[in-house]
């Protein structure tokens, strides 16, 4: 098994935990769920680079819902776009293109790390961006990505 069908198998993993752990009127629809990680998945082994902007777009959230369903699917898309770098790098700057400094962490935590898994040290002018956000989190994140991008990995 490579990496890439190890870390869909953890993020399945997550999902029965997630499952498990939907108790009271909020019930995680796992089904839709698992059919949504296939299409991510399947994007990312077929390097579907039409399906960057949609991938990219999951990243994009104004926080985490209580079940993890937007973290869980954030990852996946993440996994799957680090398979298309040169699309990834593409829909990063377009997302940029529309995003203020006032954007959320979560969203500028999300831009980078769609810098970071197209994993191109071209990326690197587009994370400067980032370096000297107000946000501690999202200067640490800026600053780590800046790293790897930078070993190409």
């Amino acid at each position: 098994m490579d990496e890439y069908e190890d870390r869909f198998l953890h993020l399945y993993a997550g999902i029965r935990l997630l499952e498990e752990s939907a108790e009271g009127p909020v019930q995680l629809d796992v089904s839709q769920l698992r059919e949504v990680i296939a299409v991510i998945k399947t994007a990312g082994e077929t390097h579907d680079e039409s399906k960057a902007e949609w991938l990219a777009a999951f990243t994009q959230v104004d926080g985490w819902d209580s079940l993890g369903e937007k973290f869980v699917l954030a990852s996946a898309a993440l996994i799957a776009l680090s398979q298309m770098p040169d699309a990834a790098l593409l829909a990063a700057a377009n997302i940029m293109r529309h995003h203020s400094q006032d954007s959320s962490s979560y969203r500028k935590v999300g831009i980078i790390r769609i810098l970071s898994a197209s994993a191109t040290p071209r990326a690197s002018a587009l994370l400067k961006q980032f370096i000297d956000d107000p946000n501690n989190w999202v200067r640490t994140e800026a600053r780590t990505a800046m790293n790897h991008v930078a070993k190409g990995e």
